[in-house]
């Protein structure tokens, strides 16, 4: 099946091609990657109401060794990349030996186009297009 996707050229003959169709298993994986995220930190901390963004804030603050705050851009690098110019092969360790320069020019594009929705936000039409 083909999936929906766009390219994003990063100069020369350089480019890095992501999904725009999420699929059941990427929101899997990113929601895998939010409590991978978070999950060591809570069991430091303890009960977190992540409503509470002063709560949360202060938690990391605290002791940010304790959060992977990573987990959910590799996520999105991992399986949002459909291919990129610098290889067959998309991994997490292909990716980390890319300059940085180059990755965060395509991860604002993907949180964008990742983020989930919350109910608030879908019944307000408040939510980034």
């Amino acid at each position: 099946m083909d999936r929906a996707f766009e390219r994003i050229e990063l100069g020369g003959e350089l480019w890095w091609e992501v999904y725009t169709e999420i699929t059941r298993g990427m929101r899997k994986a990113f929601n895998h990657a939010t409590i991978t995220a978070m999950g060591r930190g809570l069991a430091i901390h303890g009960d977190i109401d992540f409503t509470d963004i002063v709560q949360v804030k202060k938690a990391a603050l605290s002791s940010p060794e304790t959060f992977n705050l990573d987990a959910i851009d590799d996520a999105y690098l991992l399986h949002g990349t459909k291919a990129y110019s610098y290889g067959d092969q998309v991994t997490i360790e292909m990716i980390d030996n890319l300059s940085d320069e180059i990755v965060q020019r395509v991860l604002p594009r993907m949180r964008t186009l990742y983020a989930a929705i919350t109910e608030e936000e879908a019944k307000k039409d408040t939510a980034p297009s």
